[in-house]
């Protein structure tokens, strides 16, 4: 699928439902969230760290409140908006930039942090 497909389903759905149990991370929600679709999905490591529970999306427990809220969701066109505003102006705060400049300065406190008296000694013959 091209970048240009991907924008053009993302931007017409009026809401992204995420199935997986198991997430290393939630980008693909991110995305939908770049074109004002919020997200329904279970609450997984992951997942909880790209859709605010509430605000951004909606998550979930188990399989039977997935299609409680599935429903309500899709008969509530307003709270779909403003779910979709919201995940729209938390996406726009990710970028790979930022992504480099946090990790380097949790790289930078985990140095400066870690006492040089633990450090092992190189090796010399």
């Amino acid at each position: 699928m091209t970048e240009a497909r991907k924008a053009e389903l993302l931007g017409a759905a009026w809401l992204i439902v995420h199935t997986s149990e198991r997430e290393g991370w939630g980008l693909v929600l991110l995305e939908a969230g770049l074109f004002g679709t919020p997200a329904l999905a279970y609450r997984v490591p992951g997942v909880v760290d790209a859709v605010v529970d509430g605000v951004t999306g909606v998550l979930v427990d188990d399989d039977d409140e997935f299609v409680d809220q599935w429903i309500t969701l899709a008969g509530d066109r307003d709270r779909r908006e403003r779910l979709g505003a919201a995940a729209n102006a938390r996406a726009i705060e990710f970028s790979w930039e930022r992504s480099v400049d946090e990790c380097l300065k949790a790289a930078n406190a985990a140095m400066r942090d870690y006492p040089a008296s633990t450090r092992r000694p190189s090796h010399v013959d």
